[in-house]
């Protein structure tokens, strides 16, 4: 064969050897995007599950019509007093910095 042969097939193969590094190389590197996908997915499910949680802890205290009565005696049964001094200006005189 002559070198100009020669020359043309080395440069040849070196062309598909990096073309199949290529590959691997994507391969390698779809395989890491699918795995941080899968670990933001994961991340995300958490924090619904954490949001859910804490949803459902505050809901206790909501007002729904099965503790409607409950909650009208609660409140009924509280004294709050509105009698407060007031300055000449309105403001509350308890709350005031002398």
């Amino acid at each position: 064969m002559t070198l100009r042969i020669k020359q043309l097939q080395e440069r040849e193969k070196l062309l598909q050897e990096n073309k199949a590094r290529k590959v691997a190389a994507k391969k390698i590197s779809g395989g890491a995007t699918v795995e941080r996908f899968q670990r933001v997915q994961e991340h995300l499910k958490q924090q619904r599950l954490d949001k859910i949680s804490r949803l459902e802890e505050l809901s206790q205290d909501f007002v729904t019509p099965e503790n409607l009565d409950a909650k009208i005696e609660e409140c009924l049964s509280k004294n709050v007093t509105y009698n407060q001094p007031v300055s000449p200006i309105d403001h509350n005189i308890n709350k005031m910095n002398f």
